[in-house]
Formats: C-alpha cells, sequence, structure tokens
C-alpha cells in the first residue's frame, strides 16, 4: 500500500510538472514583407512585422549568415519601427547601390547597429549588409533588384 501510494504521488508530481513546461502558443501572426530566396533556390532574407502600439512596428529581418559556409545559420535582425522609418532605411540602402566600390556606411537601426559595404560582382553592384544578432557578427548580400523584393517595392 505504501509503495503504490509513493508510486501515484511520484506520479503526480511528473505530470504535473510536465504541464507546466509546455505550453501551446497561439500561430505567429506577422505578416510578410517580403521575401528573397527560398523554394528553388537558397533562402537569403525575409522582411515581416507584427502591429505594435499606435503607428509603431515590430520588424523581423531574418537572413541566411554567409559567415559560415558549410551550415545554414538564421540571423535575425529585431528592430520596432514607423513605416515612414522602414522607408528611409529602404532609400539609405538603395542609395548604397550608387556609391563608389568598397564605400562603407554606418545605420542605426532603432538600438541596433547596420554596416553596409558596397561591391561589385561580374559587373552587378550588391551591397553586404552586416549586422549583429545575440553577439554574433553576420551578414547578407542584396542585389538592388533582391533589396527591392525584401522591401516589397
Amino acid at each position: 500500500m505504501k509503495k503504490t501510494l509513493l508510486f501515484l504521488t511520484f506520479i503526480m508530481l511528473l505530470t504535473t510538472n510536465l504541464k507546466a513546461q509546455i505550453e501551446e502558443l497561439p500561430p505567429n501572426k506577422s505578416t510578410l514583407v517580403g521575401k528573397v530566396g527560398g523554394g528553388m533556390g537558397p533562402f537569403v532574407a525575409s522582411l515581416e512585422y507584427d502591429k505594435g502600439d499606435e503607428d509603431q512596428n515590430k520588424y523581423v529581418l531574418s537572413y541566411n549568415n554567409l559567415k559560415y559556409t558549410t551550415i545554414t545559420s538564421i540571423n535575425r535582425l529585431k528592430f520596432t519601427a514607423t513605416e515612414e522609418v522602414l522607408n528611409k532605411f529602404y532609400e539609405a540602402l538603395k542609395n548604397c547601390f550608387s556609391a563608389e566600390k568598397g564605400s562603407e556606411k554606418q545605420f542605426k537601426l532603432g538600438t541596433e547597429l547596420v554596416s553596409i559595404t558596397t561591391t561589385k560582382n561580374l559587373g552587378i553592384s550588391s551591397i553586404y549588409v552586416y549586422t549583429t544578432d545575440m553577439g554574433t557578427v553576420g551578414y547578407f548580400l542584396l542585389t538592388e533588384k533582391q533589396l527591392n523584393k525584401l522591401f516589397g517595392k
């Protein structure tokens, strides 16, 4: 009898503990602004947002970190901004394509630092976008066409 009571107490504690560790969350309600890659080609980047307070939205820029060549490492840049600030950021990135090869610019997006380096590959202007995700520096490469697609333009 004592063993049975001890066993039942153990089972109750175990199931109570499991119930506290697992919680079902509501589905993600993010709105996709744009996505580059995926499908038939490798994933490059995506931009999505959740509606925030007043006119501020919570944006997440996810990208495949090119720092690693043998694994897929998805980094995320999270920031809060108005649509106007997001459009200014888009215009600033777009202006980098006309800059001289090798030129560098830095932007502060909310609390996040974003560095841009202009390059030219096979005659096509591209930009490297460098960010930090939880202490890990990462970067990805965008052409002007990909930038437009990412920002839904």
